[in-house]
């Protein structure tokens, strides 16, 4: 940090000057977690550092003032004031103690690193402030007229609507780290399964029960909308009636329906056989 002053001239000029630089280094914790029966914290998963370096986070803030009193010490203007009156004193106690004002400044905040929707770090949120004016003592100092003009802005401010926006959309995307339920993740752990029918409340209606039938784990991929990224495969050692829809659950059995959709076209398992559902056939998205 560093700080000056003018050179004056008997009071007639008065500036000061600073710079200061800030740096910030940011990392994350794990989550709040808590012990396996529900009744405390886990403090030993919870009190340490997720793995990786400190992000930085650094810039200066600058300021620069001036004060000039033009009409100090005038000797004319001093003989007024010490031997005029009424209105000509007046106006020559306003201009010889007349100042002008003049300052500058800008700065930031030094926040942890952040990205917008399409993955650039944002820059630190900064700002400005321009402002000028003068000011008058009259009446031996009972009276004092003060005017300034503020020109001050703020940039690349970070919060707001837009900000909850955008970490919602990239927890959706899957790129908040440390969330352990955005789709990517949880699209892993999905089972596709087989029916007669669609229900919301069901996912499938009629889904088989043995002859060799079993749900298959399904693995989504892409951004936005997602696809399976490998054909699933439903084997059947025996007739199991015509199949219609495929059904998504949390769970290899049991577990609760996510959504259902329509084959392209019913398959009739009259007997022995496969059911083949190609990759990228299944499309998954938001709403």
């Amino acid at each position: 940090m560093a700080a000056g002053l003018l050179p004056q001239e008997e009071g007639k000029l008065v500036g000061t000057f600073g710079s200061r630089k800030d740096i910030v280094n940011d990392r994350n914790a794990p989550l709040a977690l808590m012990t396996s029966d529900l009744r405390d914290y886990d403090f030993d998963a919870s009190n340490r550092w997720i793995n990786g370096v400190w992000r930085r986070a650094q810039g200066k803030t600058t300021s620069m003032s001036v004060v000039v009193r033009p009409f100090q010490d005038i000797k004319f203007l001093k003989n007024r004031v010490a031997d005029g009156s009424g209105v000509t004193r007046f106006l020559a106690e306003a201009v010889n103690g007349l100042s002008l004002t003049y300052n500058k400044s800008d700065n930031f905040i030094a926040q942890g690193p952040a990205y917008d929707l399409f993955l650039n770090q944002l820059p630190n949120q900064t700002g400005t402030d321009t402002n000028y004016g003068l000011w008058m003592t009259m009446l031996d100092g009972k009276l004092s007229i003060r005017y300034n003009h503020f020109d001050t802005r703020q940039l690349d401010l970070r919060n707001g609507d837009i900000s909850t926006m955008a970490q919602r959309i990239l927890r959706y995307e899957g790129f908040i780290a440390n969330d352990a339920y955005n789709l990517r993740t949880q699209a892993t752990a999905w089972i596709n399964g087989l029916g007669t029918g669609g229900s919301a409340a069901t996912g499938v209606t009629g889904e088989p029960v043995g002859n060799g039938y079993a749900r298959q784990r399904v693995t989504f991929t892409g951004t936005g909308v997602q696809s399976n990224a490998e054909a699933l495969r439903f084997v059947f050692t025996s007739s199991v009636g015509t199949l219609t829809h495929a059904g998504l659950f949390d769970a290899a059995s049991g577990g609760n329906p996510l959504a259902f959709v329509a084959l392209p076209q019913p398959a009739a398992m009259t007997g022995p056989g496969t059911v083949t559902i190609a990759a990228g056939a299944l499309t998954l998205s938001a709403g």
